[in-house]
């Protein structure tokens, strides 16, 4: 990821002042409508989603521990395998990534996606 220019930050400090002065709140992150539903109706959440931050805060330490627990030759494999799922299947992560935060791809990484999908698959 390339830094941010000089006229990028005083851009984004302008729209941020801006949002602050006519007291606008952040935007809300929205949640996928599997993960609604399963909240509406008290179900179980999907694998990686806490009902509050202390919860996921435990989990993510808990799973820390164990796989620092592992040697480095274990953690290696398991970062490899997580790096290949995770660019064979980087449009639907971006795509539901963007869903969650509603937030828009930028022109770069609308790009990036676009030449993965054809070198990499």
């Amino acid at each position: 990821m390339s830094a941010l220019s000089e006229s990028q930050i005083d851009a984004i400090a302008r729209r941020v002042a801006e949002r602050m002065r006519a007291g606008a709140a952040p935007p809300a992150p929205s949640l996928g409508d599997s993960v609604r539903e399963s909240l509406a109706r008290g179900g179980a959440l999907p694998m990686g989603v806490f009902r509050t931050i202390d919860e996921c805060v435990a989990a993510a330490q808990s799973a820390f521990s164990a796989f620092s627990k592992l040697g480095l030759e274990k953690r290696k494999v398991i970062i490899a395998s997580i790096r290949e799922s995770m660019m064979a299947h980087a449009i639907s992560l971006a795509r539901e990534a963007r869903e969650e935060t509603g937030q828009q791809l930028t022109p770069h990484q609308r790009i990036g996606l676009y030449i993965q999908k054809l070198f990499c698959q």
